[in-house]
């Protein structure tokens, strides 16, 4: 049998959680591919945000 994992990369802002990056895999580790898009995400996040 083959587990499969899924994980939620989340980070916090101003009174909410934003749901940043969702990927599947099959180990515990978090592959670094899957770290980068997710802090990029977050850059672009809050780069978007002072633009309001």
């Amino acid at each position: 049998m083959e587990i499969i994992f899924f994980d939620y990369l989340v980070f916090f802002g101003n009174d909410l959680v934003v749901l940043n990056h969702a990927f599947t895999k099959k180990t515990q580790k978090i592959p670094q591919k899957e770290i980068k898009i997710a802090e990029q995400r977050k850059k672009d996040y809050f780069t978007r945000r002072r633009m309001i």
